[in-house]
């Protein structure tokens, strides 16, 4: 499965590293999928508010 972002998810749920994109640091990769982590968080949720706090907590 590919998600929104690009990253490709195996059967093992492992997120396989994207030749084209530089990830220097942690700060990066959470900067480059925050986005999918929100959405995860509303999935898990199933509240905005909650999924924001989870999400501006984990961030």
């Amino acid at each position: 499965m590919i998600t929104e972002t690009g990253a490709v998810l195996t059967s093992t749920n492992h997120v396989e590293r994207r030749p084209d994109v530089d990830y220097s640091s942690v700060d990066d990769v959470l900067a480059h999928y925050q986005a999918d982590l929100y959405r995860f968080a509303v999935h898990l949720t199933r509240d905005r508010a909650e999924a924001s706090n989870l999400h501006q907590e984990s961030c």
